[in-house]
């Protein structure tokens, strides 16, 4: 298989070119052959996947984030060597790889691993419209706070890495002026004041927000979340429910679901396609469905977890709790209490709470037995002598003075075996005179 692989060296504050040498290694094992290009400014990526030769290339791999994906893919799609595109992969190596998430891939080795296992999945990407030139997205694109956002963001991200974007999200909050916005959905106009408008493909954004978890990245549909106009205090409480995507709860908050979409706003506001500054309104936004074939990590038995689903399904299911607790005459109190309580381990019995018994005085129906078993008990209470208890040393106030005083044994100074004795001369400290006189009887 021949593998193109283009990477990025400034993604992800540089790990891009730390870890590009040791990826294209491993990608060129069991007989794989790889082309290595990597970028030198920006938009590079885009040239050199619209002039590779897709008549030799099986598979091409994009070493970055979503930023270098965003331009990959825009080269992919203005490519015309070939009627035929191979399948992407993605090496997530960038700071905020939100696509790659959607592919099940949350480690730059995940990448490697779904390559090299050869399982893809046929997603759709969006075309956008702006200022009369056609461009191309597979996440997500919008405008308003997110764009204000990424626009300081991409200053910081270098120091302050993924949370670079939610430091810049609180100051960009505090900077927040609402602007007119006519959003025409298949056909449908809605106009309002608004605060952000997003256009999403898949369900992350920005790295860990969910800003839209209802999406599915093959289902043919975009989701338009707009936040209508809210007060500064409003906004920074709702912030970190977009993390897990609580926030379509929140009645400021509107979903709409369509294929084609019409934007104009006023003033003028810039977008940000996969977190790239890039395009402003209006825009004209379509789906095309299915249109690109992505490498996916296989899931394991053992890594799928039970998905909650959005928070519209989350208040069906606790509606349904109660109406069936209503029926068994059970409180929602009390099913509580029982779901915290924790469920016996497989395979081991559950043992029963022992019983209080009171101790009765032996009679005699009882027999010799159980009297000389309490005998032998007390009268193994009663040789069994007691410990006495260790003595708390006394606090230094409490003690005598020269005991205050008097240092530790481990801390005095070590002495000649000589010094201090009487009659005995140290052999250290003998005098001049003494050698004098010595030289002098000899």
């Amino acid at each position: 298989m021949i593998i193109q692989v283009i990477y990025n060296p400034n993604s992800g504050g540089g790990r891009g070119g730390k870890l590009a040498p040791l990826i294209i290694q491993s990608l060129g094992q069991h007989g794989n052959m790889t082309i290595d290009h990597c970028t030198l400014y920006r938009n590079h990526a885009t040239e050199i996947a619209k002039h590779i030769d897709m008549g030799r290339c099986d598979a091409m791999v994009v070493i970055g984030g979503d930023g270098t994906m965003y331009e990959v893919l825009n080269g992919l799609m203005a490519n015309t060597t070939s009627q035929k595109r191979p399948p992407l992969g993605m090496i997530p190596v960038g700071t905020g790889n939100s696509f790659a998430k959607d592919l099940n891939m949350f480690h730059w080795k995940d990448g490697i691993l779904a390559v090299m296992k050869g399982k893809t999945r046929r997603a759709d990407i969006m075309k956008f419209i702006t200022e009369g030139e056609a461009y191309y997205s597979m996440n997500s694109i919008g405008f308003g706070i997110p764009a204000d956002v990424s626009i300081r963001g991409n200053k910081y991200k270098k120091f302050l890495g993924k949370w670079a974007y939610t430091a810049c999200a609180v100051t960009e909050i505090m900077r927040f002026k609402p602007h007119e916005t006519r959003l025409e959905v298949d056909g449908k106009v809605h106009e309002f004041e608004g605060a952000f408008t997003n256009f999403s493909n898949s369900v992350y954004f920005g790295g860990n927000m969910k800003i839209s978890p209802d999406s599915v990245i093959d289902d043919g549909i975009i989701e338009a979340v707009v936040l209508e106009n809210m007060s500064k205090g409003e906004l920074l409480h709702a912030l970190p429910s977009v993390y897990s995507g609580e926030h379509l709860s929140n009645p400021h908050v509107k979903v709409y679901k369509g294929k084609h979409f019409k934007v104009e706003t006023v003033p003028t506001k810039i977008c940000n396609p996969e977190g790239e500054i890039f395009g402003v309104t209006p825009l004209e936004i379509t789906v095309l469905p299915k249109e690109i074939e992505f490498f996916v990590k296989p899931e394991k038995k053992a890594d799928r977890k039970k998905k909650t689903g959005s928070p519209k399904k989350a208040a069906q299911r606790s509606e349904k709790n109660t109406a069936e607790s209503k029926k068994t005459g059970t409180s929602s109190a009390t099913t509580a209490a029982e779901a915290k309580k924790p469920s016996p381990k497989a395979g081991r019995p559950v043992k029963a709470p022992a019983k209080k018994t009171t101790s009765t005085p032996p009679t005699a129906s009882s027999g010799k037995k159980s009297g000389t078993a309490t005998n032998k008990k007390a009268g193994k209470e009663k040789d069994t002598p007691k410990k006495p208890a260790a003595k708390k040393p006394l606090p230094k106030k409490l003690l005598p003075k020269k005991q205050q005083t008097q240092k530790s044994p481990l801390r005095r100074k070590q002495r000649h075996p000589h010094q201090g004795k009487p009659g005995v001369r140290s052999k250290i400290g003998s005098s001049k005179q003494e050698i004098v006189r010595r030289k002098k009887e000899i």
